[in-house]
């Protein structure tokens, strides 16, 4: 492949990892696999395309890393997450 991903953040909670030539979904973070408990607000990317954080309405953000469907950090905040870089 390309190395390509698309990554998409939902009201459900769930952080999506797609292949964009296939457009199959290839990993789901969900509230049951490590993603968040509200809305998903905002997605950054690191720019070797690794790795995502995810800030969420739960008041927590995510650091994922997208390649090995991985949480490998959540931090809390006392507000919903509306930005991440």
């Amino acid at each position: 492949g390309d190395g390509k991903l698309v990554v998409t953040g939902g009201g459900d909670g769930t952080v999506r990892v797609w292949g964009p030539k296939q457009g199959r979904c290839r990993h789901t973070f969900g509230p049951s696999t490590g993603g968040h408990g509200g809305a998903v607000t905002c997605l950054a990317a690191s720019t070797n395309g690794e790795m995502v954080l995810s800030g969420s309405e739960d008041g927590t953000v995510k650091l994922l890393h997208v390649r090995n469907n991985r949480v490998l950090g959540t931090y809390v905040h006392s507000s919903p997450a509306a930005a991440g870089a």
